[in-house]
């Protein structure tokens, strides 16, 4: 079996030196891409919490909404009872 030239040799160092620095311009991308997803998760995270805040709230608000309405209903029906319907 016959070696390989000095051609062949220095071409096929080229091309894994040009496969290397691919590989390594990917992970570089990778890494950065694997920062942007740490700083999108805690943006979600920060809004889902946001959300449930708001949602906390609009129940709050719902429900002391349903309280005044049913302490309206009582007053209008005192109202009417005591002053025999003149509304």
């Amino acid at each position: 079996m016959t070696e390989p030239s000095d051609a062949v040799i220095r071409q096929l160092h080229l091309e894994i030196m040009k496969a290397s620095e691919s590989v390594d311009k990917a992970a570089a991308e990778v890494k950065d891409l694997q920062g942007e997803m740490v700083v999108l998760r805690a943006e979600l995270i920060m809004r889902g919490d946001r959300i449930r805040e708001l949602l906390e709230y609009t129940e709050a608000v719902a429900e002391e909404n349903r309280a005044l309405r049913r302490q309206l209903a009582d007053l209008r029906y005192q109202y009417r009872r005591d002053f025999n319907g003149d509304l």
